[in-house]
């Protein structure tokens, strides 16, 4: 044992009885680089060599101590004080087979409740092994609806769920006291369950409720269950990704469920708190829930009455609603109670900056710091707009106290422009009952609408559309796939479905102009306009040449997507592992495509599929088996 491992204390012709923790900086195997009990890691012999006091070995020869040597835990926290670790926020990273981020990819967490935390110099880590993460703070200025005054971690680990002593001997109750002078508290809860036992596949694809007692009497409870994880923003992913879950998707962030404990702890008190589970027991496998409970204290309310815009949802280009933009009509916002009057009515103006605004009138009944998702009605057209806005006012008929979060903007992107007349094309894969799909105009009202459909046939339905804003919107409710959710028209770990596709065509020439992924989970949204536009008219969703291929793996029949910018020549090319071209296909004038390949010829195997089209070259692996 090194001198210099101990700091000051000199060690002469001495051993280390374990256990002992010792503090090393090294990365071999055998000088483990974090603080551990280093006698279960380091070889039993190293307690045994002798050392001069500077920390050099002179012989070898195991000898009879003469005296022993033990670890002051009192000194050792001196020098090296307890770190407490508190998460702020839980994301799951996506699967990465057959998936691009690009530039990447952004979550957003209000993470206003650990503002004690995070001042002076803090350690930020996180528990990610795959991309690169890039993090950052934004701070805004004014007076929050209350002040946090402190956080206190309750429970926190992962708790096996089929054992039931162990969730008795990890949950157990804990006591705390309120502050005073008018304080209020609130218990943060962040569970995600994981693991597939028998009999029920707990706790990753089973709904269990878990109960949240003050004082010993239930005042909450929470299924702990994700069904929304196949409209993911982030698709599509390699993996499982459509799968319902215990409270996470992959590629996705994890709720939080926040509990206003004021009511039932009023200031000055002393309360009991305790987490419980449904009762289970497994018969066979493994399974946990990873579960971090806070308690935060805070300040009185600083308002009375007051209403705030909490997010823009759409339109917005923020890509955690990327599922529901761009949009010209129904925009959805997000609105907040921060005052500690329940909020019941509310004006909020919206439209796009520069041009002529719309009012809604909202009703309801929202508690302090509780918040309601709002769709809203139509708004007018502005050409050149490039800013949506919304603003609250009038809370319950009154003055808003507080006009710093009255109003939020969003960056405004134009959906897409198309042609009066086009064609719709859906082929059906072996399930056509699962999928539907509805056209809409701005009022609401069906344009166009198909369902009850046959089996792997192609149904092309032509619109001759007025001028205005519709809404396309195609659904896949399937729900025999395992782990619940819808697949799309094609689905690498649903083979049985085979394979279908969704086009918008030209009528003439009958080419398409825009080709959606099969792989889309529970639905594909689109809204449109037709006679409206910012000055720029073209069929063109991207601004770079995209290439799909799928499904992938394949036993051999594959569909390969094909979207330009602007019109161009081109060709699709296969090659096996030996650089031999395998499959050719050129296009001219197109600026999309749909191809269907027959390689079931073809040897097993890993091939490439090749687009290229102008200077833009894209490379695609394809399995083959």
């Amino acid at each position: 044992v090194y001198t210099q491992h101990l700091d000051s204390v000199r060690v002469i012709d001495s051993t280390v009885n374990a256990p002992v923790q010792i503090i090393t900086y090294t990365d071999s195997v055998n000088n483990p680089g974090v603080g551990v009990d280093t006698m279960t890691v380091w070889p039993a012999y190293y307690t045994n060599y002798l050392y001069t006091a500077q920390g050099v070995a002179y012989d070898s020869t195991l000898v009879t101590p003469d005296s022993t040597l033990n670890e002051h835990y009192n000194n050792w926290y001196t020098k090296f004080p307890q770190v407490i670790r508190y998460e702020l926020a839980r994301f799951i990273t996506p699967y990465g087979n057959q998936l691009s981020l690009g530039s990447g990819f952004t979550w957003t967490f209000d993470v206003s409740d650990y503002r004690t935390l995070l001042a002076d110099s803090v350690h930020l880590n996180a528990g990610n092994w795959q991309e690169l993460l890039d993090v950052k703070f934004l701070l805004i200025k004014g007076i929050p609806p209350r002040d946090p005054v402190a956080v206190k971690n309750l429970w926190n680990g992962g708790f096996d769920y089929g054992n039931p002593a162990d969730s008795i001997n990890h949950l157990a109750a804990i006591n705390f006291s309120t502050g005073i002078n008018g304080g209020t508290s609130r218990w943060k809860s962040r569970i995600t369950g994981h693991g597939m036992d028998t009999p029920n596949n707990c706790s990753e694809f089973c709904a269990k409720t878990h109960y949240f007692k003050v004082n010993g009497v239930q005042q909450f409870s929470k299924s702990v269950w994700r069904d929304n994880c196949d409209v993911n923003p982030l698709y599509p992913q390699g993996g499982t990704w459509v799968y319902s879950r215990a409270n996470w998707c992959p590629g996705a962030e994890v709720w939080t469920y926040d509990w206003e404990l004021t009511p039932y702890a009023p200031p000055g008190s002393t309360v009991s708190l305790s987490h419980g589970v449904d009762p289970y027991t497994h018969t066979g496998g493994w399974d946990y829930f990873q579960i971090e409970d806070q308690l935060v204290t805070y300040g009185p309310p600083n308002f009375t009455l007051d209403a705030a815009v909490e997010d823009i949802l759409s339109p917005s280009t923020d890509q955690m609603w990327q599922r529901m933009n761009p949009v010209c009509t129904n925009p959805t916002i997000k609105i907040k109670n921060t005052g500690s009057t329940p909020l019941t009515s509310l004006d909020i103006t919206y439209g796009l900056v520069g041009g002529t605004l719309s009012i809604y009138h909202w009703t309801g009944n929202l508690k302090f710091t509780e918040t309601a998702t709002v769709t809203l009605g139509t708004f007018a057209w502005a050409a050149g707009a490039s800013n949506f806005t919304a603003t609250v006012s009038n809370p319950n008929g009154g003055t808003d106290q507080y006009a710093s979060n009255n109003t939020k903007l969003s960056h405004f992107t134009y959906p897409q422009v198309m042609p009066s007349q086009f064609v719709i094309v859906l082929k059906t894969n072996n399930f056509p009952q699962d999928n539907a799909y509805t056209l809409k105009d701005d009022a609401g009202n069906t344009i166009a609408s198909r369902n009850g459909m046959a089996a792997n046939t192609i149904y092309n339905d032509t619109l001759n559309l007025a001028n205005g804003c519709y809404t396309f919107e195609l659904t896949d409710n399937a729900a025999g796939n395992g782990g619940g959710g819808g697949d799309g028209l094609s689905w690498w770990a649903n083979t049985a479905q085979g394979a279908g596709y969704l086009h918008f065509n030209k009528v003439v020439p009958n080419v398409t102009f825009r080709n959606f992924g099969p792989d889309f989970g529970a639905k594909i949204y689109q809204q449109f306009t037709v006679g409206l536009t910012n000055g720029i008219s073209d069929y063109i969703f991207t601004d770079k040449a995209k290439l799909n291929v799928y499904p992938n793996p394949t036993d051999g029949h594959v569909y390969i997507n094909i979207d330009l910018a602007v019109r161009k020549d081109g060709q699709v090319e296969i090659f096996d592992m030996l650089g031999k071209k395998v499959y050719n296909y050129e296009f001219k004038n197109l600026t999309a495509e749909s191809i269907e390949a027959d390689l079931s010829h073809l040897q097993k195997g890993v091939y490439t599929v090749t687009l290229r089209s102008g200077d833009e070259f894209i490379s695609k692996k394809l399995i083959l088996q």
